[in-house]
């Protein structure tokens, strides 16, 4: 089992207006041409959600991961660039 912390800091809306439609969902996409680093994310392995950006800067909840990478299955939340992998989650708040 891994550890990982996964950053929230879109580009066109704040954290706090966007990570509560990603929470609901239970999923989280990539972009990242770190193909290998985002293959190794496994079932079962535990994530910190780390809001970015000048109005938030905390550290939001704790989740598991209840799946592998795998390719998108939605658009992106707040943001406009394209997502290349995804996970899905189950939530430990």
């Amino acid at each position: 089992m891994n550890y990982w912390v996964f950053v929230h800091k879109p580009k066109n809306k704040t954290a706090v207006e966007t990570f509560p439609q990603l929470i609901e969902k239970k999923d989280w996409g990539f972009r990242s041409s770190s193909k290998d680093r985002i293959n190794s994310l496994q079932k079962g392995d535990v994530v910190l959600f780390y809001l970015g950006g000048r109005n938030c800067m905390c550290f939001s909840g704790e989740a598991r991961l209840a799946s592998n990478a795998y390719s998108p299955t939605r658009e992106p939340i707040g943001d406009p660039e394209k997502l290349d992998f995804m996970v899905s989650f189950n939530l430990t708040l």
